[in-house]
């Protein structure tokens, strides 16, 4: 039964990934040849790094690195396609299905996400006080997110033992047996956290910078094949425009090529199942 559920969830995510997709727009990129074979070059180095930090985040869940690249191929092609990340919750589900634990699934993708805020809180806050006198909207929902998780993270322990004190021996009601569950439920996901970034801090803010650095390169590459003036403040729009789901044709020529490549890749990883299938039957 669990099973049927979850192919259901795939393919309904898949279906209306795929009716999302702008194909117009797809047709409409007018690049040359060399100059999209340049682009596909950058673009898989970047989703290499990319793959190899969601599985250094997952690596002690030991999934197999054939697995992981198949969930990694079709969640990046789901949560591109679709807007307003609704697609990260099918990341969510998919890699928790995989591990058997919802809450670690969650706890992958918020951790990943983290960590891009970091770096993007490291160049974004910096750059908006310097140039603009001010922080731009992006640079301070990604600063009010990294400090609240900080505080959380780092404040968590001692808040935990006081309020579980306090529950057990002062307040012995139906509330505080609530209360004392919600507590168990927090410290286990604290503790898989913590588990998750256990000695990988170092890797994964290098991988998490690297990342960003070979986005900045096909941003400069693309603009320009595009023969479009680049600047630092083409890196920071092109950040903005992604997250806030605004037009930005260096976002919108990155989309098409990303969504081309995955759907290439998810037909025949499911195709390559389908083959499979039948090979089996006919044993």
């Amino acid at each position: 039964m669990k099973n049927k559920i979850y192919y259901l969830i795939n393919i309904f995510f898949l279906a209306i990934s795929i009716l999302f997709i702008n194909y117009t727009g797809i047709f409409q990129m007018k690049f040359t040849i060399y100059q999209f074979l340049v682009l596909i070059l950058i673009f898989l180095i970047i989703h290499i790094l990319k793959f190899f930090k969601i599985y250094l985040i997952l690596l002690e869940e030991k999934i197999p690195l054939r697995v992981m690249a198949r969930l990694y191929i079709k969640t990046t092609f789901v949560s591109t396609v679709l807007p307003y990340k609704t697609g990260e919750l099918f990341k969510m589900y998919t890699y928790g299905n995989e591990i058997k634990n919802y809450t670690k699934g969650i706890i992958a993708v918020l951790v990943d996400k983290f960590f891009d805020a970091l770096i993007l809180c490291l160049i974004l806050v910096p750059y908006g006080l310097i140039v603009n006198g001010s922080i731009p909207k992006m640079g301070l929902i990604m600063l009010v997110f990294f400090i609240i998780a900080v505080i959380i993270y780092i404040s968590f322990e001692n808040t935990y033992y006081y309020l579980n004190k306090f529950f057990v021996f002062k307040n012995q009601t139906k509330k505080s047996v609530v209360a004392l569950r919600l507590l168990e439920k927090a410290c286990e996901v604290y503790i898989k956290t913590k588990e998750m970034i256990r000695g990988r801090y170092l890797l994964l803010l290098i991988l998490t910078s690297t990342t960003w650095a070979f986005e900045s390169i096909f941003i400069y590459v693309m603009a320009g094949f595009m023969n479009i003036k680049t600047g630092f403040i083409t890196i920071t729009n092109y950040i903005s425009d992604a997250f806030f789901g605004i037009n930005n044709v260096l976002f919108n020529n990155y989309i098409y090529i990303c969504t081309v490549i995955f759907l290439i890749m998810t037909i025949l990883i499911y195709f390559n199942k389908y083959i499979l299938k039948r090979k089996n039957k006919s044993l």
